[in-house]
């Protein structure tokens, strides 16, 4: 029925021949859940990984933005494969990559999860670099439309402070015993021979990456590497080149979820949403950290923010940082 509200009353009078009773909010609330039998329905595990891809937990960092932690994401899917309710896993994915270690942390909990219960992978907006990299092992892997897909690759670069110390005029000594002592110093640059050295790290992680795709994909290596080399695709362009399994929402990678777990299509089923939500003062007092440290000691803060990406191979979408 279209009705107004009074229409609405109207319309239950005729309807149960007396006056309805009015039941406030208040007293709805009141009523258990237990009692209403919603709570039998079957689980589904929703795990968020929104951010760049980090060591440590969900957080937000000054630079990069929302941050994935790592060590969050794995408790989160070692929860919900632990968890008898839950039937299934939904990897809800919105990163353009990060650490490549810590995507790789990240892949080995996903590949845990993945040979006990069905894990289906749901994209929004960006699964580049890391953010991809982790889907390899799910049984299938949906992408909204227009979402950024791929950007295989790996890179590793370093930043040196000495013209700011120099501007500063502050001063440093360093004892150097070993010809690669100083590789992740941020005081000078690579040396030709140090250079040579990440290279040989970032191409092993690179190697890796795209066999783990050509596995997960049914293609050779050759293929991957193609589509690879820091390449990205709209969702529809990761479909034709089989980098993907459908190109779909949220509802559409639930829907063939559900068929994987065995649970009937016409059931409505239960989400339970992995981080849960930050309460209001934990949200506050994250930006309030965040902004101390900076105000404190704003050189030393960019000195820490400049060590957590030095010389380490990042799987992360390419992006332009401007100082």
């Amino acid at each position: 029925k279209l009705l107004f509200f009074d229409d609405i009353v109207q319309y239950l009078k005729v309807k149960g021949e007396k006056t309805p009773n009015r039941l406030e909010a208040t007293d709805y609330a009141r009523i258990p859940a237990s009692s209403l039998n919603i709570r039998n329905k079957s689980r589904i595990a929703v795990i968020n990984c929104t951010g760049v891809i980090a060591s440590g937990i969900d957080s937000d960092d000054p630079f990069y933005g929302k941050k994935a932690g790592a060590k969050t994401i794995v408790q989160n899917l070692k929860k919900a494969t632990k968890s008898k309710s839950i039937k299934a896993i939904i990897l809800r994915i919105d990163s353009p990559g990060g650490s490549a270690l810590a995507s790789d942390l990240i892949w080995k909990a996903v590949k845990d999860a993945a040979e006990k219960k069905p894990v289906i992978a749901s994209v929004v907006d960006l699964g580049a670099s890391g953010g991809y990299y982790i889907t390899t092992p799910v049984d299938s892997f949906f992408s909204a439309p227009g979402s950024l897909i791929g950007s295989i690759g790996i890179y590793a670069g370093k930043f040196s402070i000495r013209g700011l110390y120099d501007k500063l005029k502050l001063k440093t000594e360093s004892i150097k015993i070993g010809d690669n002592a100083t590789l992740f110093s941020i005081m000078d640059p690579w040396s030709k021979r140090e250079r040579a050295i990440i290279y040989k790290i970032i191409n092993d992680f690179y190697v890796n990456f795209v066999q783990k795709v050509a596995d997960a994909r049914h293609k050779k290596y050759e293929q991957v590497d193609n589509l690879g080399q820091g390449h990205v695709w709209t969702s529809e362009q990761a479909m034709a080149n089989g980098l993907i399994d459908d190109v779909g929402n949220f509802y559409d990678a639930l829907d063939a979820l559900k068929e994987k777990a065995g649970i009937n299509e016409d059931e409505s089923v239960r989400l339970s949403y992995y981080p849960q939500k930050k309460s209001l003062l934990g949200n506050i007092m994250g930006k309030v950290e965040i902004a101390l440290s900076i105000q404190n000691n704003p050189i030393r803060s960019l000195i820490r923010q400049l060590e957590k990406i030095q010389n380490k191979p990042m799987a992360l979408m390419p992006y332009k940082i401007v100082w």
